[in-house]
């Protein structure tokens, strides 16, 4: 309860900033809203066997410059009646290209998804399954960051709060960290021209309540974007160190992205695996003390979509998912449409 309290604080605080500062410049502030709309149908082994509207999501950010060295960014998105999730919030000195400084609620730069992942960014429809169980949708993590370049290379490096222990590594979102110790992590990239970016990205912390033991995640990642083409792809390595009679928790992911401009419309065509092996967490888990039910986990899914830019400002998507779990079969095939408009 006190750890809730102290997150609701840490949100409208950061919101109330965000929201301060756009007011007290609101003529020269970039204001940006966003309008997502999903309709989704699976077969029986899903949440969407009878076919549901869903998950409508309006987003709003506000960006302005104070002065050439000093910037600010907010942003939050309202999913549903309820869920209220603060995004970015954070001030900017600008030092030079070669290095710059932002404090407050950022994205974590960790691959090339976490940071192009929101309706409007990705061709995507579902968050592809390296994400869904190896670390948060929309990462985030309060903190510092410094990043820069030096002609084909970039660098970020960041100091946060980190991911808690969770039954699954995607349930660590955190805003007030469970521990003394602080996640460090950052990331490397390649530009080598015309829309091509390789790079590699680590992250590092004790995520256990007694900061004993330790988490690491390594990603390398690929992105071509062109305008008439684009290829992603990442590749996710996870592991945690458990309690004592317990064997290492390890994970592993494969995501791959490609799409074509073809007459107006961008047929998109992704594959997706997930290996994830930890015998202390899964279902059942509540705390340190006590271990899970465990998790053996070997997924895939081929997805396979359309998109329709209706205008520069409306996308129309279409997705399906084939999923295929090894060590059994289960009928969750799942279909996807969704609206997405930019105002």
């Amino acid at each position: 309860m006190k750890k809730e309290r102290r997150l609701a604080r840490w949100r409208a605080i950061f919101f109330l900033v965000a929201f301060t500062l756009g007011l007290t410049s609101l003529s020269r502030a970039k204001i940006s809203v966003f309008l997502s709309l999903d309709y989704a149908k699976g077969q029986a082994e899903t949440p969407f066997s009878l076919g549901t509207f869903y998950r409508p999501i309006l987003g709003l950010s506000v960006a302005n410059e104070i002065n050439p060295k000093l910037d600010y960014f907010g942003q939050f998105y309202v999913v549903g009646e309820r869920e209220i999730h603060l995004d970015e919030a954070w001030l900017r000195l600008r030092f030079s290209s070669r290095f710059t400084a932002r404090i407050g609620l950022y994205i974590v730069p960790f691959g090339y998804y976490n940071e192009h992942s929101l309706p409007f960014q990705s061709w995507l429809i579902q968050a592809p399954l390296s994400q869904e169980y190896l670390y948060p949708y929309r990462w985030r993590d309060l903190g510092g960051v410094i990043e820069g370049g030096w002609g084909d290379f970039g660098y970020c490096l960041y100091i946060g709060n980190g991911l808690a222990e969770q039954a699954w590594l995607a349930e660590g979102q955190q805003f007030s960290d469970n521990n003394k110790n602080k996640a460090l992590g950052g990331r490397i990239t390649w530009n080598l021209g015309k829309g091509l970016e390789i790079g590699y990205s680590r992250h590092q912390s004790r995520f256990d309540e007694q900061s004993q033991r330790s988490m690491r995640l390594g990603c390398y990642h690929l992105a071509w974007v062109g305008e008439s083409a684009s290829l992603i792809g990442e590749y996710i390595r996870a592991s945690l160190e458990n309690p004592s009679g317990f064997a290492e928790g390890e994970a592993s992911g494969v995501f791959v992205q490609g799409s074509l401009r073809i007459f107006g419309l961008r047929p998109v065509l992704s594959y997706q695996k997930v290996d994830y092996s930890d015998p202390f967490h899964g279902p059942g888990f509540t705390s340190s003390l006590s271990s899970g039910e465990g998790i053996d986990l070997e997924k895939k899914r081929w997805s396979l979509g359309l998109v329709y830019p209706l205008f520069q400002t409306v996308f129309l998507k279409f997705e399906y998912d084939w999923n295929i779990v090894e060590n059994g079969s289960k009928k969750d095939d799942v279909y996807f449409l969704q609206a997405t408009f930019i105002f």
